[in-house]
């Protein structure tokens, strides 16, 4: 299988964490081409992986084509690295609606399995990332900080 084709990545690095952005990554699937934005952020060897769910693609979601996406995304990241892999739907895309979604995707034997509904701010809780750098592009779908005191 050919390896992910980045669409203009970008990397930054911002405290302890490497960003790299690269909207409009493009991925072979068993039926198709699959086109979704990939956040790779990084500490040490530590991996978090969020492949997002483009509004203008109209082909292979990244849920039916998960572990292709993820078999030749291991092509980019070093094989001993910790990954943790979170699929994401904007508002409007997922099965949420006018809501977006974000799942944990786990893997064994190579068949993936979904966690449940999440957030961002919950996800950066667990990963330790910042949830900013998660949301990379997406950041208007972050709670108010107002909002993130109630919680």
């Amino acid at each position: 299988m050919n390896a992910a084709i980045p669409i203009q990545p970008t990397q930054q690095v911002v405290g302890d964490y490497t960003v790299v952005r690269s909207p409009g990554a493009r991925f072979r699937a068993w039926s198709g081409v699959v086109i979704c934005d990939v956040t790779i952020v990084w500490k040490g060897n530590v991996f978090v992986v969020v492949l997002s769910q483009r509004p203008d693609h109209r082909g292979v979601s990244i849920t039916n084509a998960i572990e292709d996406i993820t078999e030749q995304m291991h092509e980019v990241i070093p094989g001993d690295a910790n990954v943790r892999w979170f699929e994401h739907y904007p508002a409007g895309l997922g099965i949420l609606g006018n809501r977006y979604s974000l799942m944990e995707v786990s893997f064994d034997q190579g068949q993936a399995s979904w966690g449940r509904l999440t957030t961002w701010e919950e996800t950066a809780q667990e990963t330790g990332v910042p949830p900013e750098l998660l949301a990379c592009g997406y950041e208007d779908e972050l709670l108010p900080a107002a909002e993130l005191a109630d919680a």
